[in-house]
């Protein structure tokens, strides 16, 4: 008869360290990229073609630079002529919030956040370049890209106000993607409600009250979102609307009255 097989148990391999062994040699630290003037920082995030590790560490410092937080990581400061400057970094902040990478999304939407929040008036003119950027977001299907979108999207209209966003969102009401038109709704709700807790040091344009022909378009969007063909720019108008009713009741009330039954 066959013999039953039997498995070898072998013994665990031991391990000598009588003798000393000599440890890989490691190589040269890698040089940590920093710009050596401010058109050298912008030159990094002009395109999405460069490193990402460089464009993050120029998000950051361009983010520092002008807020006056963070340490001091360049022997620059901010040029003299800043309008200049921020006329310039605008579309640059545009093309990284687009880039398709999670971790530089997530900085450079940090870093537009800080700029649009601390300087509000300077960054209105650039409403026209940003915000189309940051609704693209809106449809992006990968999670960890929309939501950051999504987030600073709330910091930059509520800092910039209603004045300066509201030419890009009656334009992007027409989007068609349905998850865009949803975040113009949402968009019309947060220039009529009041920030909360930590945002309202965010918002200084717009706590002021809105002109007559800002709430006069804000509430067009909001029938126009109401009216449209998908759920979530419904759902987002509903919200747009009670803002607008807390804030402007006989506005609510008349364009309640025009709507179709």
């Amino acid at each position: 008869a066959p013999r039953p097989y039997t498995p070898v148990r072998r013994a665990p391999p031991v391990l000598d360290f009588s003798e000393e062994h000599e440890l890989p040699q490691e190589g040269p630290p890698k040089e940590v990229w920093l710009p050596a003037s401010a058109e050298e920082l912008l030159a990094k995030i002009r395109g999405n073609s460069g490193v990402w590790t460089d464009r993050i560490r120029a998000l950051e410092i361009a983010a520092e630079l002008l807020t006056g937080t963070g340490e001091a990581r360049v022997s620059f400061g901010v040029p003299s002529d800043r309008c200049a400057f921020l006329a310039a970094l605008a579309p640059c902040l545009a093309v990284q919030v687009s880039d398709m990478r999670s971790k530089l999304v997530i900085v450079a939407c940090l870093a537009l956040s800080s700029i649009a929040a601390a300087l509000p008036a300077e960054m209105a003119f650039a409403a026209p370049i940003l915000l189309p950027a940051l609704l693209k977001l809106a449809y992006v299907k990968i999670l960890p890209i929309r939501q950051p979108g999504a987030e600073c999207l709330t910091v930059v209209v509520r800092s910039l106000g209603a004045r300066a966003v509201m030419p890009v969102l009656k334009a992007a009401s027409a989007d068609v993607h349905p998850e865009a038109r949803a975040a113009v709704a949402r968009c019309c709700a947060l220039l009529l409600t009041p920030p909360e807790g930590k945002n309202r040091r965010v918002s200084k344009a717009s706590a002021t009250l809105l002109a007559p022909e800002d709430e006069e378009t804000l509430a067009g969007l909001i029938v126009t979102a109401l009216a449209d063909s998908a759920a979530d720019p419904r759902k987002e108008a509903k919200a747009a609307y009670a803002a607008l009713a807390l804030s402007a009741p006989s506005r609510a009330a008349a364009l309640l009255a025009a709507l179709p039954p």
